[in-house]
């Protein structure tokens, strides 16, 4: 049975009341909107193994008190896997603007690695962080990304994401392709493709890392075929003389 709601944003739990407090929010995983002050990090990290119980089904998410750089950075091994939560609301910010830790910006889209973006949040479509005095603007590609995830086809978020923040990023993209098979590159390229707005600086930056890319696949594309010139490029050349 799941219930609507669940407050215990009235509540404060000091540090004595530590594992109570987190056993009244791990039995807190089928309510639909939960509401709870956190006073502490051990708070933030208890509301952490909620999310990340699979079996969790809190859709809406009120958190109150202590809010701080730090301890959303403890939110987000709970909210990358979890997959039911949608909104998102935190009030407390001891700030009238967002820190510079890209605490947030983990949890939708961590592009440190394609693996973590893989592996981001693709669910939560509504983040809002309230300050001392109003509502704190968002970083721009947590804003893009939450609505990215409004579309259910989670698959091509996902795409879109690597396509959009990953491959564009400031970053050497040297040692993922160079170590990827090349029957890999239709998948990578058909990722670049979804985002038409980016896909070309994306490509030059493939490209860009392994200059040979074009010879390999003109070689594999010639290959068993004597009469075409080896020179993949040579046709189009003949035609603009």
């Amino acid at each position: 049975m799941t219930l609507e709601s669940f407050d215990l944003s009235s509540i404060s739990f000091g540090l004595s009341n530590e594992s109570a407090f987190r056993r009244i929010v791990l039995a807190c995983s089928n309510v639909n909107k939960f509401d709870v002050r956190c006073s502490a990090t051990s708070h933030f990290a208890a509301i952490a193994a909620l999310l990340e119980n699979p079996n969790t089904v809190v859709n809406s998410m009120y958190i109150c008190g202590n809010v701080s750089d730090d301890n959303i950075a403890t939110l987000v091994p709970g909210l990358r896997p979890n997959t039911t939560l949608k909104s998102l609301s935190m009030w407390g910010y001891r700030a009238n603007v967002l820190g510079d830790s890209g605490s947030i910006i983990k949890a939708v889209c961590d592009t440190s690695t394609i693996e973590h973006v893989y592996n981001s949040n693709h669910h939560l479509e509504e983040i809002t962080i309230y300050g001392t005095r109003n509502i704190l603007p968002l970083p721009t590609i947590v804003t893009e990304c939450l609505e990215l995830n409004s579309d259910p086809n989670k698959e091509i978020v996902i795409r879109k994401k690597m396509a959009r923040y990953y491959f564009l990023g400031d970053f050497d993209v040297s040692p993922f392709v160079n170590n990827m098979a090349i029957s890999c590159l239709p998948n990578v390229l058909t990722m670049i493709e979804c985002d038409a707005n980016n896909k070309r600086a994306a490509i030059f930056r493939l490209l860009k890392s392994i200059p040979d890319l074009f010879t390999f696949l003109c070689e594999e594309r010639n290959n068993g075929n004597e009469q075409e010139d080896s020179n993949c490029f040579s046709n189009k050349r003949q035609k603009t003389d």
